[in-house]
């Protein structure tokens, strides 16, 4: 089962919200593995909508884009188990690569996140690990990067 917060969750909670109406406090319990980072900006505002006050309360995991969701709130509510995480910016969009089709994995037409530090980390690898120091061959292995993601979606990491 995925995890993963999307752009697809704001008409059901936009709907859940807009059945409740606007209350003084909301608590939002969220277990996530990311998502896209975003949304989390237009999640918290819709939730503001409706609430004066927001306390996200996090039973296990709150990673990425659920931490920056938490971080929104006026109260964070933890478990022992509970997790924050790094924020690991990432996008995802009909330029990125297209996920591989497996039992129980994301569905047909499905895309792969990227991220700022899968990127980084590739180019990383290419200096540090395969030690290539001229910056021609650093460009060759970028446009073997950009081969596999297409460069609209590098570009969009950039704004990031």
């Amino acid at each position: 089962m995925g995890t993963q917060i999307a752009a697809d969750v704001f008409p059901l909670i936009y709907g859940l919200l807009s059945k409740m109406g606007h209350t003084p406090t909301l608590d939002l319990f969220i277990y996530s593995t990311g998502g896209q980072t975003m949304v989390a900006w237009g999640l918290l505002n819709l939730l503001r909508e409706f609430a004066d006050s927001l306390s996200v309360l996090v039973p296990f995991r709150a990673l990425s884009t659920a931490t920056l969701i938490a971080l929104g709130a006026n109260e964070i509510v933890m478990s022992r188990l509970g997790q924050l995480s790094p924020v690991d910016p990432s996008v995802n969009t009909p330029f990125n690569p297209p996920a591989p089709q497996q039992l129980g994995g994301p569905p047909q037409g499905a895309f792969l996140p990227v991220s700022v530090e899968d990127v980084r980390g590739f180019l990383d690898l290419a200096r540090d690990e395969a030690k290539i120091k001229d910056e021609s061959l650093i460009a060759d292995v970028f446009s073997r990067l950009a081969a596999d993601v297409r460069p609209l979606a590098l570009a969009r990491l950039s704004h990031i």
